[in-house]
Formats: structure tokens, sequence, C-alpha cells
């Protein structure tokens, strides 16, 4: 059984942080070089007059000034090189200019921008990334405004991203077919893992979504800098700290009617001497909700977290972050697992140092340590398991089962931006993560209510996954250049992974083939790499095209699961563990085409991937351990997989009150092992809203959101998934202020009552049938800055 209270890994990460303290010696840049000016003027492209009191920048550095009365600036100190001057400004298109810096000279620049109707809390995105890197993003206003139960759920209608409903908790990411434990989920730079053999707790759920500023999905291999074995990437971010007065906060509360689920949510921040702080805490709980057709969904669970930062300036240029969150979650129904959670207990801590300079050789040099760790039990009190069964001709007596999962993980990350020569940069750097994983099961007689402590005479093993231990480490090096029209960035990775388990059952090395205990632990080295190219075919139109290819060694429960039901499904089906898997190796390639209109701004994006070593099952001959599973055992083995798919997405501002937006995405997958469906597949789903907005007031606007999905045929069955219909629901909400520092959210979902079930959604394990989503839903939200 799993020690609930077992120690903080803090040794651990005192090691880490130490090596990575180490490693920056020498690593501050040189002075003393030449240095030129970047000179200009910002103007109105149709008035031609001046813009005045708004910044310019040059990207990647720390470079900026603000424009003058006139619409004029000067940039000083700036080292030769070839950079791309930005403007971003309210009312008007961004602009890029690219310039050469001279030792001694002043290069002379003009800027027109092009003016638009766009809202200040549009969603905020670099203007390059979407270039360079497909990928998609949510910031804190659409968090605010969609209020999730969890940063997954928030995850639902993004290009590309979908994310299936287990339970009333931890919706598990899918980004274009890529899931579990192939998606690389990092929260503040700490790779996040789920603790529970079933993936209840998808690694999303362990920050509430009040604590989250910035969600970015990275829809591919292109995220190498992030991490090791992910082959798409989710990166969250906690909120920065802005520049107000000491003590300023805000509290939150809001209540859903369908469901009764109601937070409190508060933050602080503040300065104290030379450090700033920020504190958050958040509150939720939730009952049973309504479906559409009426019916009743278990859907109760408790959570509650608080999250910390608090930062420290050492020098000029340089500070030492430390931040840390708990989550603590209890009583949750899994209607889509056949276990529930009675708790999770989660927790994070990272030390991060940063040096920033903007002359010399070394742009900036990071390093970060981290420790995490997630305790989590599972029982089968209220699912029909724990009620008397036939077996066999026999009544039997109902069972209690329940299952308890550790997970310790610590890492660490050591990073440095150069600019070797004129026009390049370059970042170099190195990270490592170690897991350790425990979880057993426990099988027991009941007598009614009374568990008797008798053991069935089938049950031969607790062990679900036997303290396994997983690590990798990687170097990195990434490069960015401007060949003339074309801005290229490659990425180049080397990642060593291993894995070992301490203790297995015989039964297992029976079942795995008749291995030994040597032949559990394993080793291997694989290289990664990626290049997006995008060139500016107008001042309107960039084409960009990406090819990569990335590396996913196998987790705990494919290695090492002793018949244990797959993780990411519904099936009560047991699977055995393969310790001989290979890692899967993603290949793919992106082409995307990317218009900025003045009063609109379109994408769209195609990709194809192919996954040599695919983690996949077949069915054997072993017998299943529990007697209401069914008749076949599957085991893990690799195979091959290919994908296909497209996203696309608007933006037209019609005047200046109201903005039209819409997205599409389709997917294609196929398990061509299995001669089968590949899991996690989305039809083609699309979204298409209205917004209505005062251009005063972010708190005062009208957001109406249909959410269409067509029927889905094509479902992994094996994997317990099966076809959903299609549907059409439609979302209201309502913001204003009544008073100063006030805002108040008034929110419609389901307006029409639809009984739909989400396309990702694996069918219930007990009796069958997809969990359906919540019928109509009123809510509201009252927010209190002060």
């Amino acid at each position: 059984m799993i020690d609930r209270y077992s120690a903080f890994p803090v040794g651990s990460v005192a090691c880490i942080v130490g090596a990575l303290l180490w490693g920056l010696v020498g690593a501050h840049p040189a002075f003393g070089q030449e240095t030129g000016t970047i000179a200009g003027t910002v103007i109105d492209a149709q008035t031609q007059g001046p813009i005045a009191d708004i910044n310019v920048v040059v990207a990647g550095t720390l470079f900026g000034a603000a424009t003058g009365p006139d619409g004029t600036f000067q940039i000083e100190d700036v080292p030769p090189d070839t950079y791309t001057v930005q403007v971003n400004a309210l009312g008007y298109r961004a602009a890029r200019r690219s310039v050469e810096v001279t030792a001694g000279e002043t290069a002379q620049i003009t800027l027109r921008l092009t003016p638009t109707t766009e809202q200040a809390n549009a969603t905020a995105v670099d203007p390059t990334s979407d270039a360079m890197v497909p990928q998609t993003a949510l910031d804190r206003r659409r968090l605010r405004e969609g209020n999730p139960v969890d940063v997954g759920q928030a995850l639902r209608y993004e290009g590309g991203v979908g994310a299936a409903r287990r339970g009333a908790l931890g919706f598990d990411p899918a980004v274009r077919g890529v899931s579990g434990a192939q998606l690389g989920v990092f929260v503040e730079g700490t790779r996040a893992v789920a603790g529970g053999p079933l993936r209840m707790d998808a690694p999303l759920s362990h920050l509430d979504p009040t604590m989250v500023e910035h969600v970015e999905v990275v829809r591919g291999p292109y995220a190498l800098t992030y991490g090791g074995g992910a082959l798409s990437a989710v990166r969250v971010e906690t909120p920065d700290f802005e520049e107000s007065p000491s003590g300023r906060g805000a509290l939150q509360s809001s209540f859903h009617g369908n469901g009764q689920v109601a937070e409190t949510a508060g933050s602080l921040r503040g300065a104290l001497l030379d450090a700033s702080y920020r504190v958050q805490g958040a509150y939720r709980t939730g009952q049973d909700y309504a479906a559409g057709a009426g019916t009743d969904v278990p859907a109760q669970f408790e959570s509650g977290g608080a999250h910390a930062r608090v930062d420290v300036p050492l020098s000029d240029g340089s500070r030492l972050s430390v931040r840390g969150a708990v989550q603590d979650q209890r009583d949750i129904s899994y209607p889509g697992r056949p276990l529930d959670a009675t708790f999770f207990t989660s927790g994070y801590g990272t030390v991060q140092y940063r040096i920033d300079r903007g002359l010399g050789l070394v742009r900036h040099v990071e390093a970060q340590a981290y420790a995490a760790q997630t305790l989590h039990g599972m029982n089968n009190d209220d699912k029909p398991t724990a009620r008397s069964f036939t077996l066999n001709d026999v009544r039997s007596p109902g069972l209690a089962i329940t299952a308890d999962a550790e997970l310790q993980n610590v890492g660490g990350r050591l990073s440095a931006q150069l600019a070797p020569a004129a026009g390049w940069r370059v970042t170099l750097g190195g990270d490592a993560y170690r897991t350790y994983h425990d979880a057993t099961r426990s099988v027991r007689f009941r007598n009614g209510s009374i568990v008797t402590g008798a053991v069935p005479p089938y049950y031969t093993t607790e062990a679900v996954w036997p303290a396994v231990t997983l690590a990798d480490v990687g170097l990195f090096a990434n490069a960015t250049r401007a060949l003339g029209p074309v801005d290229a960035s490659g990425t180049v990775r080397l990642d060593w992974m291993t894995a070992d388990a301490d203790r297995v059952s015989s039964t297992f090395l029976q079942n795995a083939g008749g291995l030994t205990m040597k032949d559990l632990g394993t080793s291997s080295v694989h290289g990664s790499g990626a290049l997006t190219l995008s060139m500016a075919l107008t001042p309107q139109w960039t084409l960009s095209a990406g090819v990569g290819s990335t590396v996913r060694p196998p987790d705990a429960l494919e290695r090492y699961a002793d018949r244990f039901p797959a993780g990411g499904t519904s099936s009560l089906a047991e699977t055995q563990g393969n310790p001989t898997l290979d890692p899967e190796r993603s290949t793919q390639a992106d082409l995307w085409l990317r218009g900025d209109l003045g009063r609109g701004r379109v994408q769209l994006n195609g990709f194809a991937r192919r996954i040599s070593h695919y983690i996949t099952v077949a069915p054997t001959t072993i017998e299943p351990l529990l007697p209401f599973s069914p008749e076949t055992v599957y085991r893990y083995v690799n195979g091959t997989a290919t994908f296909y798919g497209i996203d696309a997405s608007g933006r037209f501002v019609v005047n200046p009150l109201m903005t039209l937006n819409g997205r599409l995405s389709y997917l294609w997958g196929q398990d061509e092992t299995r001669d089968a469906p590949a899991r996690d597949v989305l039809p083609l789903v699309a979204d298409v809203g209205v917004r209505i907005e005062a251009p005063f007031s972010d708190d005062l606007f009208l957001d109406a959101t249909t959410h269409l999905a067509a029927a889905r045929d094509r479902v992994a069955q094996v994997w317990g998934e099966q076809p959903t219909g299609g549907y059409a629901t439609l979302d209201l909400r309502l913001g204003f202020a009544p008073a100063a520092r006030t805002a108040i959210i008034l929110r419609a979902e389901n307006v029409t009552d639809a009984d739909y079930a989400y396309p990702l959604n694996a069918q219930q394990p007990f009796g069958g049938g997809a969990i359906p989503e919540p019928g109509r839903t009123l809510g509201i939200d009252l927010r209190v800055r002060f």
C-alpha cells in the first residue's frame, strides 16, 4: 500500500539546483562591443500622421523605446546585427521591419501602421510565433469568460485540439490524435505527469483555471526545446507580475446551476522589500448534472488549491524566482472509468534563475529545477462491481477494489541564448527528469457494505506497475536566422532514455514472454529534429512550412502493467505490459498560410504524420485476472499509424463593436497494425461566433458561439470508443460592470438543451453508452478587483 504522506523529494531538488547553478559559472556575457542606433518614425498609413506613446521593440531582445509626440523613437547601444523591429498598437495591425545595425552608425526606418478596429483584449499572441510554429493559444480573458472546471476542458474547441471527458474532472487533451503520454505537458517549465494508472488525473487537472495566465499548444514535433518525449506539447504559464501598487488583488465567485458547480477564488500581489510576490487560491465543488435528455450523470467532486510565486532581483538583469502549487481533490465521480477517485493530492515546486544581458555573445541564461509529487486513491464503492454478481452460475459476493498510486517527478533545465554572428540567434541547453511510479491494487470480498478481508481465489497479484523509474536526459540546440526573404528556425535534440522496475510478480514475467528480472531495464539514445521556414508572399500573406521528427518512450503502464485496463480507455479489457516495447517516433510535415487583412485575419494549416513503432494493442491467450473482465486480454505492441488533417481559423472585424470568429478542424487517423481507426481522432468540428464589445471596456460584451460536430463513425472499438452523433450547441455570455472594479458575467451554455456526447468520449465501462454532456446550464460569475 502506498504511504499517502511520503516525503517530498527535497534532496533530489537540492542536487539538481546545485548542478544547474554550477553550470552558470562563466556564462556572463562579454562587454565592450561597439554598438549602433536604430531610429525612426511610426506613422498612420492612412492619415500619414505620427503615432505617439507606443512601444517599439527589437524582437528577441530587451531593446525598445516609446515614440514621442512626433512619432519618433531612438534605440541606442544596439550591437551590430540584423534585427526585426516590431510595433503592436491598439487600433492598428502589427507592423514589422528588418533592419541592419552597423557599429557607430544610425539605421533609419519608418513604420507605417494600418488602422483596424480590433480590440485590446484580443488573444495576445506573439506576432511571429504562429508564423514559425503551428500552434494555438488561450489567454486569461478567454479562460475567465469560459470558466471551465479544468484547463483541459478549455482546450476542447481550439483548432486541432480536443479533450475527452472521463468524469467530473480530468479532461484528457488530444492534439491531432496525440494524447496521454504522447503529449508533453509543461506547467511553468515543470514537466507534469499523470499520477494515476488510468490517467484519471490528466496533468492539466492539477492547477485550477483561475490560476492560469496563458496556455500554448504546439501541434507537432516543434517543441523540442521544452523537453524530451513529446510528440506535441502543451505549455501552461501562471500570471506574471503586473506594474501596479503593492497589495492589489481580486476576488471571484461563480455558480453554475446544472451540476451546482460553485467556486470561490482570490489572488493578491504586492512587494516586500525588493521581492515581488503573488498568491492565489481557489475552492470548487460540483454535483451530478442533468444531460439534455434529463439523465443524471455522476459528476461529484471537491477541489481546492493554492499557488504562490516570489521573485527576487539579485543584480542588474538577473533574478531568482521561486514558485509552488498544491491541489487537493476529493470524491471525484468517473462514469467513464471502472473506479472512482477518492483523492488526488498533488504539488510541485520550482526554482528558476535568469540573467539577461542586451550585449555580447550571451544574451540570457536560464536555469531551473523542480520537483513534483502526486498521491492518488481509487475505489469501486459506487460501481456495479461492489454488488454481488454471478460467476460460472455461482452467486459471488461483491468486491471491494482499491488502487493507490504515487508519483514523484524531479527535473531541471539549463539554457543559454547566444548571438554568435550578425542575424543569428542560437539557443543551447539541456534538460533532464526522473519519474518514479508505484501503484498497487487490492481486491477483497464484501459482505454487504462490509469488507470481509477475504481474498478471492482467482486474484493472484496486487501489482499494477511496480516501483517503476523512467528517466530522460536531453541536449538541444536551436538556431534562427533570416535568409533573405525567408525566416528559418531549426532545432536538433539528443535524448538518453531509461526505464526500470524494481519488483514484478512471477506471473508478470511469464505473461511477458518468459522474461527475467534482468530483462526489465532498458536504455536507448535517440535523435530528434525540426525545421520551419516562413516567407512573406505579400505584405498581407505569409506562407510557412515545417517538418520534424521526435521520439516518445513508453510509459510505466505500457511497459509494466499487470493485466490492468489500458490508460485513456473506458474498456474493462485487461492489458498486459510489454517491457520490450520500442519508443514511438513521430514524423510530421506541415504547411500553413496566414493572412493579415487589416480588418481580418485567416489561417489555414494542413499536416501529415506517420508514427513508427506506434504503441497499440494485440489480443493474447492470457487469462484475465478479474471475473468481470472481458475474456480477451490484450498486450501493448508496436505498430504503425498515419494521420492527416486540416485546421482553419478566421477573424473579421465588422465594425468597431462587432467581430466574427470561426474555426474548423478535421482529422483522419489509421492504426495500420490493427487495420482499424486510430484512437482519439476528432471528426469534422467547427465553431462560429459573434462578439459585440464596447471599445472602452473589456468587461462589457455579448458573445454568442455555436459549436458544431459531425457524426463520428470511425472509432477505435478496442480502446472502448463508440460512434457518436453529430450535434450543434449554442453558448451565450453577457458581461458588464455594474460598478468600478466589479465585473459580472451571465452565461447560458447549451441553450437549446441538446442531448449529445462529445466525440472523443469513450463508452461507459458498465452498461455502455457514451457519457452525455450537460444539458442547458445557467451560471453567473462575479469578480471584484481591489
